[in-house]
């Protein structure tokens, strides 16, 4: 690191300060917090999107998990992000916005019980606080030494937290929205400069002996699916159905970071534009992210193994790049991280002021229709949390080992079971409160069991004897397995128990009228 690297980072964080100040404007209640005062254009949205699902985890683990396991980590975004943005755009995003929701758990309270609200907001709460101290991680273990900063890594970690703080804490969704606009533009400019010097690195040559010399040595690293006797678990059943299936479409519909963007929205075609453009520029990332790790097969002089495979990237950015492009490169990872961390945090808020506070602490207050007091308590709420979960993420930060891989580990004990709610909830008009308790109960205990059981569960017949799979990477079959449990166990308690009418559901179902279901929303009104 030279002194235009650190000037460049410097100015990187004044601008995204500057930004996020001027984007909260003026403060005045818990909607202006929490959505933008449904200001937000489909644009900021679509890059919001974009820099709150990928960061500097997602960088630093990527490139990692690439060049354990090659071009199948990008289903990520080509099998697990498109289809089911798409999907999210077309059908939920719609209901979610015009119902006049401010949470996924709320639009659960709506549509089966409060019990089912309370236990999705539970499971979601501590979701968010466990992957705020991933992203924690990732500053620590991995942006500090690559300053070259390493006996600073405190020192970084609070510099950058009080940074993310005072404009999230002051300018709340639309602070975190304008600002993630520069962050991921800044990404993809940082990460095409690191794949830029990768392809013309010495030994690289053509795209056809890179994968001859690749495939030397790791034979299944240019395939999108694994074979069966591949212990990574990433094969075409686990991509399919645990990745397209479940993992993808219940993080892009019911994960509360991302969909508290669209209900920042203008209006509901501003939110679902905004969903289609985030979908577009996701196209590229595989590219940007996994092809880094890939080329540092032939890259890096000798073969990392285990925890060393943290500095794939790190060894890149030190290798490769000049004086300058460094600075830019370290600013795109701080872009990530921030991004990433400020929306977590404000959603965060959101889930624990809107589904637990009011409903358990200020329970009068929880059952008024909004006025002025309620909303400026809110904000104040809201704010006292996101300082609270920045400081419960750095604390957990410290026993998080693989970035990448724990996430999708947490991703995978709750995922099923919650896809399971949105989507027999939101297609099938049969299904009952009783039944999506049961369904949402039971599916988090088989994610636990089968995650308990993995050694011994997940493997397959071949002509030589069982061939175990999902040792390794278990995370894809838990997901797919406890989503099946969670829709059969909601099918069949939901036929034995009494549904809603026609009327009480209107709005929250397909099919239904929209904007049918708050009584304090413009669109009821």
């Amino acid at each position: 690191m030279t002194g235009i690297d650190y000037a460049i980072i410097l100015a990187y964080l004044v601008l995204t300060l500057a930004i996020g100040l001027r984007a909260a404007g003026k403060m005045e209640s818990g909607a202006d917090f929490f959505l933008a005062g449904k200001r937000l254009p489909w644009w900021a949205i679509g890059l919001s999107l974009v820099v709150t699902d990928i960061g500097a985890k997602d960088i630093v683990g990527l490139a990692q998990d690439s060049y354990r396991h090659g071009l199948v980590m990008a289903n990520w975004d080509w099998t697990g992000c498109i289809p089911a943005m798409v999907l999210a755009g077309l059908v939920f995003v719609p209901y979610f916005w015009a119902g006049g929701f401010y949470t996924v758990p709320e639009y659960f309270g709506r549509r089966y019980n409060e019990g089912v609200r309370t236990v999705t907001t539970i499971v979601w709460g501590l979701f968010i606080a466990g992957n705020i101290a991933v992203i924690f991680s990732a500053c620590t273990a991995v942006i500090a030494p690559m300053m070259g900063l390493e006996e600073y890594r405190t020192e970084i970690l609070v510099i950058t937290t009080v940074v993310i703080g005072i404009y999230t804490c002051l300018g709340g969704l639309a602070a975190v929205v304008y600002t993630d606009v520069i962050q991921c533009l800044l990404m993809i400019a940082g990460m095409a400069l690191v794949l830029y010097h990768a392809f013309h690195a010495p030994g690289v040559g053509s795209w056809q002996s890179l994968r001859e010399t690749v495939t030397a040595t790791h034979p299944d690293h240019f395939k999108l699916f694994h074979p069966v006797e591949n212990p990574s678990s990433f094969t075409t059943f686990s991509v399919v159905f645990g990745l397209g299936v479940v993992l993808g479409p219940a993080y892009w519909i019911g994960n509360q970071a991302i969909v508290q963007r669209t209900l920042g929205a203008k209006s509901m075609n501003q939110a679902r534009g905004g969903v289609f453009f985030g979908a577009i520029v996701k196209l590229i990332f595989p590219i940007l992210l996994v092809l880094p790790g890939i080329l540092a097969i032939v890259i890096l002089p000798e073969e990392l193994k285990g925890e060393e495979t943290k500095e794939v990237f790190p060894r890149l950015v030190k290798d490769l790049l000049p004086p300058g492009s460094r600075g830019l490169v370290f600013a795109a990872l701080l872009a990530g991280l921030m991004g990433n961390l400020t929306g977590y945090l404000n959603s965060a808020s959101t889930l624990w002021t809107r589904d637990i506070l009011r409903k358990y602490v200020f329970r009068p207050y929880g059952t008024a229709p909004e006025d002025e007091s309620s909303a400026r308590l809110d904000l104040l709420i809201g704010r006292v949390l996101t300082i609270l979960f920045l400081a419960t993420g750095a604390v957990l930060s410290i026993w998080v080992q693989n970035i990448f891989e724990t996430m999708q580990w947490m991703l995978s004990l709750f995922q099923g079971p919650t896809l399971a709610l949105l989507v027999l909830g939101m297609f099938w008009r049969r299904a009952t409160a009783w039944g999506g308790f049961a369904g949402i109960v039971i599916g988090l205990c088989c994610s636990q069991f089968l995650n308990s059981w993995k050694q011994s569960l997940f493997g397959y017949w071949t002509n030589g004897g069982t061939v175990w799979v999902g040792y390794e990477n278990p995370y894809l079959h838990v997901a797919w397995w406890s989503f099946v449990a969670a829709c059969v166990v909601m099918v069949v308690v939901s036929v034995f128990t009494r549904p809603y009418s026609a009327e009480r559901l209107r709005g929250l179902v397909y099919g239904s009228p929209l904007g049918q279901t708050d009584p304090h929303s413009a669109q009821s009104r």
